[in-house]
């Protein structure tokens, strides 16, 4: 897990421990150190989070609150001590769920968006970890991973079917030698043993879970509306997958 120690700063007032004396503190209290490296303006430190951390060490809040817990340093900023306002639970999507693999999924429809280049900030911030900036929405998802720990996945919705002014998702395992054609162009053949997630109105993959995105809905400069997907696969069938 690759973390950036100017992104960690951001969760506190006080100064934390310079790179190097972090990477002593979390050697000796939770994790092995892969490697420090200097990036530009910051430093990232490739952290090994062992499996019984896996939990809340793969973030960069997850990291601050364990590097809070370990210095005594309180963490100022966390976005979770602020209760989100949500907006009403809509109509204008059914999930269907034909698989155990996936216990929850949440989507949300954003209408009225514009596809650009990310700002500065936010292309610094995921390039040094090594995730290449691809738009504005992509990166958000990207940036929100980092910084939450959390997957997400934006559809275009304008390239999926609708009835009756409805969007069906459904997720379920893929069919034997079932095929997707993901968002870098490459062609995938499937097992009765992956999970996708599928345009339900055609019963047609749009993702493989939690892993890739499909070529059909992907998000480009022409997007103007988004279903954005958040949800919790098996961590097995993914790693299986992978």
């Amino acid at each position: 897990m690759k973390i950036s120690h100017n992104w960690l700063q951001t969760f506190f007032d006080q100064q934390i421990p310079n790179p190097a004396e972090l990477e002593d503190l979390l050697t000796f209290h939770s994790s092995e150190i892969e490697e420090v490296v200097k990036v530009g303006n910051d430093t990232v430190i490739d952290v090994k989070v062992l499996p019984d951390k896996s939990a809340w060490l793969m973030s960069h809040r997850g990291m601050a609150k364990e590097i809070s817990v370990i210095t005594g340093i309180p963490m100022a900023h966390d976005i979770f001590k602020t209760k989100p306002v949500l907006s009403p639970v809509l109509d204008k999507i059914n999930i269907n769920l034909k698989t155990a693999n996936c216990d929850y999924y949440a989507s949300a429809l954003i209408n009225g968006i514009t596809v650009g280049p990310s700002p500065a900030w936010l292309v610094e911030r995921i390039t040094a970890l090594g995730q290449r900036s691809i738009n504005n929405v992509v990166d958000a998802t990207n940036y929100i991973m980092f910084e939450l720990g959390q997957p997400l996945h934006a559809f275009d919705a304008d390239k999926l079917a609708t009835e009756n002014n409805q969007y069906k998702i459904g997720v379920r395992n893929a069919n034997e030698d079932e095929e997707i054609i993901t968002l870098t162009g490459e062609n995938f053949k499937l097992s009765s043993a992956d999970m996708v997630v599928v345009d339900a109105m055609t019963d047609s993959p749009i993702a493989i879970a939690g892993i890739k995105g499909g070529q059909r809905a992907t998000v480009d400069f022409n997007t103007k509306n988004i279903l954005l997907e958040s949800a919790h696969f098996e961590r097995k069938t993914i790693r299986h997958t992978a």
